[in-house]
C-alpha cells in the first residue's frame, strides 16, 4: 500500500527574490534540493512516484525525462525503477559543446531558457512507448505543453504519447481538461488548490542581513579531492539501467574512499551541485542506510534566489550565495546550512571550477564545517 502524504509533509511557501512573474515558490521539505533531507525519505517519495506510473502503464516502456534543476532526481529516482527498455534524459540549462538542442522556455523561472540534447532523442523516442515528463510541480503546465508540442514537430513521423508525473499538481481546471483531451494524464502525490500564497508571504519579514555573500580566498588546502572516471552524462540522455549501474559503482568508489570508522556517531551532510543530485542523494541513501551516523542529509546548490526569513514555519533561515562550479560567473545559493561533522561534496563539472569550490567551501566553514570532501565524477 503507498504511503499518503500530508500537505504539510511537501509544501513550504517561500517568496521568490525580485521575480515579478511568480513571487512565490512552493518549496517541497522532502525533494532534498533547498531544504537538508534524509535522502532515505526523499527517494521513498521519489519511489512511490515510480509506483504510480507503472500501475498506470503496466506494460509501456517509457522515456522519462527529469526537468532541470529541481526534478533531475525524480526523473532518475523513476526511471532507475522502471523496467529494463526505459530510457531517461534530463534537461539542462548548461552549454551543450558539440550537441544539437531542442530550446524551450520556463516562462515563471529566475531562468528562463531551457534545452534538451538532440544526440540520442530520435533513437530514444523510437524505443519507447510513452514520453513521461517528471516534474517537481507542475503548475500551469504550460512548461511541459510546449516541449511536448516542440518533441511533436520535430518527429512528426512518430505518433507519439506522453505522460506527465510530479510530487505536487496546482493546475487548474481549464489546464487540466486541456491535458485530458490529448490522452496526457497527469500522476502526482498532491493535488493544490488555489491559494493567496501573495497574502501568506506578506506576513514574513524578510531579513536581507541573513544572505551571506562570501570570499573566494579562503583556503582550501585541507578539503581532501578526489577524481573518479567513468562517468555518464544523462544529460544527453542513457538507457536507465545503464545509468543505474553507473551511478552505484560511482557510489561504491566513493564509499571505498571514506573510511565508515570515522563516521560512527557523526553528522553528515553530502551535497549535489545544481542539476546534478541523483547520484550525489543515492550516496546519502548508501551512508544513511549502511553506517552508523547520528545523521545524514542530503541537499543540492541551486540557482534559484529565494528571500530568507528566520520567522517561525518559514522554510528557508538563511542563504549563501556562491559562485557555481559549472560558470565562475554564476551566482547559486544553498539555503539553512548549519554544523556538520563530516561534509561530502559530489559534483560533475568539468570547468575550472576553484572560485566555486572557495566559495562553498567558505559558507561550510563559516557554519563550523571542518572535515570536507570532494567527489568529481568525470570522463
Amino acid at each position: 500500500m503507498q504511503r499518503i502524504y500530508k500537505n504539510e509533509e511537501l509544501v513550504k511557501l517561500a517568496k521568490r527574490d525580485n521575480n515579478k512573474k511568480r513571487t512565490f515558490l512552493l518549496v517541497n521539505s522532502l525533494q532534498g534540493k533547498h531544504i537538508p533531507m534524509s535522502p532515505i525519505k526523499s527517494l521513498e517519495l521519489f519511489k512511490t512516484l515510480f509506483e504510480k506510473l507503472t500501475e498506470k502503464y503496466p506494460k509501456e516502456s517509457f522515456l522519462i525525462i527529469g526537468f532541470a534543476e529541481t526534478a533531475t532526481a525524480i526523473g532518475a529516482a523513476i526511471a532507475v525503477e522502471c523496467p529494463e527498455n526505459t530510457m531517461y534524459i534530463q534537461t539542462t540549462r548548461e552549454i551543450m559543446q558539440g550537441s544539437e538542442c531542442l530550446f524551450f522556455s520556463e516562462v515563471h523561472s529566475h531562468a528562463t531558457e531551457q534545452k534538451m540534447v538532440k544526440d540520442n532523442l530520435k533513437e530514444m523516442i523510437e524505443k519507447t512507448d510513452r514520453i513521461i515528463f517528471a516534474e517537481d510541480e507542475l503548475t500551469t503546465g504550460n512548461t511541459i505543453w510546449n516541449i511536448k508540442e516542440i518533441i511533436k514537430n520535430e518527429y512528426p513521423e512518430k505518433e507519439l504519447k506522453f505522460g506527465a508525473i510530479s510530487v505536487l499538481n496546482g493546475m487548474n481546471e481549464e489546464n487540466l481538461k486541456k491535458f485530458n483531451e490529448e490522452n496526457i494524464e497527469c500522476i502526482y502525490t498532491l493535488k493544490l488548490y488555489e491559494k493567496n500564497y501573495e497574502e501568506k508571504l506578506n506576513e514574513y519579514n524578510y531579513e536581507i542581513n541573513r544572505r551571506y555573500e562570501l570570499s573566494i580566498d579562503t583556503d582550501i588546502s585541507e578539503v581532501k579531492s578526489f577524481f573518479l572516471n567513468r562517468y555518464i552524462d544523462s544529460k544527453k540522455g542513457i538507457e536507465a539501467k545503464i545509468y543505474k549501474e553507473g551511478c552505484n559503482k560511482l557510489v561504491k568508489e566513493i564509499i571505498e574512499k571514506l573510511k565508515k570508522e570515522e563516521f560512527t556517531n557523526k553528522t553528515v551532510l553530502v551535497l549535489g551541485t545544481e542539476e546534478f543530485m541523483y547520484p550525489a542523494m543515492i550516496t546519502g541513501r548508501k551512508i544513511e542506510q549502511e553506517w552508523s551516523c547520528a545523521e545524514v542529509k542530503f541537499q543540492a546548490t541551486t540557482r534559484s534566489p529565494i528571500l530568507p526569513s528566520s520567522e517561525e514555519n518559514y522554510p528557508l533561515s538563511s542563504r549563501y550565495e556562491l559562485r557555481s562550479f559549472y560558470d565562475n560567473q554564476r551566482v547559486v545559493y544553498i539555503y539553512n546550512l548549519k554544523k556538520y561533522d563530516k561534509v561530502i561534496i559530489i559534483h560533475d563539472s568539468i570547468q575550472n571550477k576553484r572560485i566555486g569550490i572557495k566559495s562553498l567551501i567558505a559558507a561550510l566553514k563559516k557554519n563550523d564545517c571542518n572535515d570536507i570532501s570532494i567527489f568529481q565524477w568525470g570522463e
